[in-house]
């Protein structure tokens, strides 16, 4: 009897001492760190602006040199250009959205480089440029009624322009240095191997009627636009650029979310060219959309400027004159330089 009696109470301890590291093991849990923390607060605990954008459904998170986009159902970020896995997806619950707790160490580590380099920072950097003189070799583009080939007038305006970013602190390239042929496919691969934050295409252009004058500036417009090729071709570049393995599915939300940021960035930058044209004195058309191959295959931001017109006697002379060449490259130079200003992207490029 006694023996039963011992048994059970060994057998009654051990339930009771099996409960309490039960209970424990629960109560630890609750103390482990919350898997998801609402927007606001989140926002909030990291002095950022908070927007959601219903059309797109983007969350996006906005601060001092950062910018986050979030997405509703995506376990992916992209954190200044930059895209990062979050293992959990962004949620949304009774009018709240709830952001993954695994956010806040990739954006510690972008402010814990805030003092050391400010370009880390940066969503779109700008800091390489392809300039592309039109035309070239076999093709030698519109001729003026007098003889001036469009070629020839290009290859000059770009070197100028070369010479002014440089000087600017850019590091640029030319798709031609020379008078020769290089293809439309050529010059848009070209960009895409040299990485291009701005790709802008050098032309004179030409009409039936002599009075037409002008600097124009084109870029692409929606309209001629197939979306969705632009979409993934812009995603491949990043994959290819940042070395990334993204799902189908991924590849064309990202895509979409930076295809969008260069046509916000294409939109500022024919504005600040038209801008800095007009304040140099260089009579100024219109900025047009346009299906040219260079706008449409282009990853990056890209513009298409007519720096006049050949057909027009004045305007003729002018572009013979290696002064107004000159003031051409600067007002374009410096639209670029305004771009980078406005967008808050003063960055020292000093290799």
């Amino acid at each position: 009897m006694k023996t039963r009696t011992l048994k059970l109470s060994i057998l009654l301890i051990f339930i009771f001492v099996w409960g309490c590291a039960t209970v424990d093991k629960k109560v630890l849990r609750k103390e482990e760190e919350p898997y998801f923390i609402e927007a606001g607060q989140f926002c909030k605990r990291h002095n950022l602006k908070l927007k959601y954008f219903p059309f797109y459904e983007e969350l996006v998170l906005s601060g001092d040199f950062i910018e986050i986009i979030l997405r509703q159902d995506l376990d992916f970020v992209l954190i200044n250009g930059n895209v990062k896995s979050l293992g959990r997806s962004t949620t949304y619950d009774r009018g709240k959205f709830f952001i993954p707790a695994s956010l806040e160490p990739f954006l510690k580590s972008f402010k814990r480089k805030v003092p050391k380099d400010l370009a880390s920072l940066i969503s779109v950097k700008i800091e390489t440029i392809v300039i592309d003189p039109g035309h070239g070799g076999r093709d030698p583009g519109a001729i003026s009624p007098w003889g001036l080939r469009e070629k020839d007038v290009n290859l000059k305006i770009a070197k100028f322009l070369y010479e002014q970013l440089k000087s600017k602190g850019f590091k640029v390239y030319l798709t031609r240095d020379r008078d020769v042929f290089v293809s439309l496919k050529d010059r848009v691969d070209f960009a895409r191997r040299k990485k291009a934050d701005l790709f802008i295409s050098v032309h004179a252009n030409a009409n039936r009627s002599r009075r037409l004058k002008g600097f124009e500036v084109y870029y692409l417009s929606p309209k001629f636009c197939d979306t969705q090729s632009k979409v993934l071709a812009t995603a491949e570049n990043l994959c290819q650029t940042e070395g990334l393995k993204l799902p189908a599915k991924l590849k064309n939300i990202v895509g979409e979310m930076l295809n969008r940021e260069n046509k916000r960035e294409t939109a500022e930058l024919v504005s600040s060219i038209m801008r800095s044209a007009d304040n140099v004195g260089i009579y100024t058309r219109k900025s047009i959309g346009a299906p040219f191959y260079v706008l449409k295959y282009n990853v990056c931001p890209a513009v298409l400027v007519e720096v006049g017109y050949l057909t027009n006697y004045k305007e003729e002379r002018l572009l013979r004159t290696r002064l107004y060449k000159k003031q051409l490259a600067l007002a374009i130079a410096e639209g670029v330089v305004r771009l980078r200003d406005s967008l808050g992207k003063q960055v020292a490029l000093q290799k």
